[in-house]
């Protein structure tokens, strides 16, 4: 069994040790997963994610060599740049899903532990008369991900690093605390945060620069899990596998049929999205609050079983049992009921919760690719599920009649920090094309909304904002005391929408008549849609 350089430090802390992926890690510290859980949504925590595997590749052909061996384009990557990637077969599903950075001189690609090998055997086979030099680095490099609302603070007061200036999936590099990283502004919770990747020899001092009383708790294996899957973002093993393609798994963002390299999957792929996705994967939550459904049940859905349970577990945020699985794509809509075989009972019924879901509705052929939209329902009792998010799932429908692709949706309290961290994370990493937000936009002190949106925007189209309030005013009088923004970050279209489900309604009737042209001049792209009833299908 391996183990990673704070291996000690771990077991000094009173960490809980458990197999995973071929090392010794922490699953827990003497304050419990729900303690570290809350530690990292309000705080800030440090995990020790060292067991990941890292490959250096080098060479003239270095950026057209993962361009072959991955499916997102690292032609649209600049030094000092990150992108969500995946290395597939040729059927187009995963080998692994991976990082890759880009350095003046280098790339470098992240992988899961439990890949390391198959993963380094995979890109070495491809590797035939290019120029490159391939370095697995694994064992000579530590990775800290430091995660939470006040990471940021955190970071900032151990470096000279201007880590506040540093976008989402972008990085920087020099001293933290004295050793020499990189400083990634990624992460897998959800939350604003950082990972930094050090030398192994170096990661004890770094470890205890930032955790300790009044810094970071240190945080396990079991929060990692839990905050990923409230913020449904996909495991390796669980959600996705050599079975599942990107389409299937909400990913097609990662996914750049267009360019200009052909790569492993890809004529896989152009099928796919031509015929259309079969099953998607969706989440969903127990009606029955004791019922935890484990990953490896089995999933029915009007008494035949479709798939198991992919990830499953009770988070304390949401403090009740969810999940993920796959469904038929012309059932995994909100809404739809299934039943899961919970050790030989199966009569526990269980729905797609609105604010887990992981993924976008079917994807439609079209002559241009689709507008990519982003779902932000900004609402304290939504963030914990106990409200339904039915203006969230009015936009869904309205993407889906209008030829849309939903690629994120999220719910998170009203609060400014956690909104305007969604909407930079979202514009900043270029998954999507327009961000659709609702709810707090109103005249109470508890609506940031307008605040929090107006303080990332680069420039402000009031005329919009005002657009929508016309159109809302006369069905739902409340929607003309709406503050809402809409404005331009980078090539991402942000809309501040009301509130009520009819305000959105309404609202979403004016954006129609203008949203493609309007995001064509924001992103400079072609990227008209077509309705369900002009789309060709095959």
């Amino acid at each position: 069994m391996k183990q990673t350089p704070l291996h000690a430090v771990h077991v000094a802390l009173g960490a809980k040790m458990v197999p995973f992926a071929g090392f010794e890690m922490p699953v827990s510290y003497p304050a419990g997963i729900s303690a570290e859980h809350k530690a990292v949504r309000e705080n800030v925590g440090v995990f020790d994610v060292s067991h990941m595997g890292e490959f250096e590749i080098s060479g003239s052909d270095r950026n057209a060599f993962v361009q072959r061996v991955t499916c997102n384009d690292v032609g649209a990557l600049t030094p000092g740049q990150a992108q969500y990637s995946g290395i597939l077969t040729k059927d187009g599903t995963f080998v692994d899903d991976c990082l890759v950075y880009r350095f003046e001189d280098k790339l470098m690609m992240v992988v899961n532990a439990s890949n390391i090998q198959k993963d380094w055997d995979t890109i070495v086979a491809q590797k035939g008369g290019a120029n490159v030099r391939l370095r697995d680095i694994s064992d000579e490099t530590a990775l800290l991900a430091v995660q939470g609302p006040k990471a940021e603070a955190l970071v900032g007061q151990l470096t000279s690093i201007g880590v506040a200036m540093i976008p989402y999936y972008h990085f920087a590099q020099g001293k933290v605390a004295g050793v020499q990283c990189f400083i990634s502004r990624t992460g897998y919770t959800g939350e604003d945060g950082f990972e930094l990747y050090c030398r192994a020899s170096d990661a004890e001092t770094l470890w205890h620069a930032f955790v300790g009383a009044g810094r970071a708790e240190p945080v396990g294996l079991g929060a990692r899990d839990t905050l990923r899957l409230e913020a449904g973002l996909p495991l390796y093993g669980n959600d996705i596998d050599d079975t599942t393609t990107p389409y299937e798994a909400g990913l097609a963002f990662i996914v750049k049929l267009e360019k200009g390299s052909p790569f492993t999957g890809l004529e896989a792929l152009k099928r796919q999205k031509l015929e259309g996705v079969k099953r998607r994967l969706v989440g969903f939550k127990v009606t029955e609050p004791k019922t935890v459904a484990r990953p490896g049940f089995a999933v029915f859905l009007d008494g035949t079983q479709v798939d198991i349970v992919r990830s499953g577990t009770v988070t304390p945020t949401v403090n009740a049992a969810i999940g993920t699985t796959y469904l038929p794509a012309d059932r995994a809509r909100a809404g739809t009921k299934i039943e899961i075989d919970v050790r030989g009972n199966t009569e526990d019924a269980v729905r797609p919760a609105p604010h887990q879901e992981m993924s976008a509705p079917p994807i439609r052929p079209s002559a241009h690719p689709p507008i990519r939209i982003g779902i932000l329902t900004i609402s304290d009792l939504g963030a914990v599920g106990q409200r339904a998010d039915t203006s969230g799932d009015a936009i869904i429908d309205w993407a889906s009649e209008h030829g849309y692709e939903v690629v994120v949706r999220s719910v998170v309290s009203d609060e400014t920090d956690r909104i305007a961290g969604k909407l930079v994370r979202w514009s900043d990493s270029g998954e999507v094309d327009v961000v659709l937000t609702t709810g707090g936009t109103g005249l109470t002190e508890r609506d940031v909304t307008p605040e929090a949106t107006a303080a990332i925007l680069e420039r402000e189209a009031e005329g919009i904002a005002e657009a929508i309030r016309a159109a809302s005013g006369p069905g739902f009088p409340r929607a003309w005391l709406s503050r809402g923004k809409a404005g331009t970050r980078g090539k991402t279209l942000i809309i501040n929408l009301p509130g009520s489900t009819d305000g959105v309604k309404e609202g979403l009737a004016v954006l129609e008549q203008f949203l493609d042209h309007a995001v064509d001049l924001v992103s400079g792209a072609d990227t008209r849609h077509q309705t369900p009833d002009t789309a060709s299908h095959v």
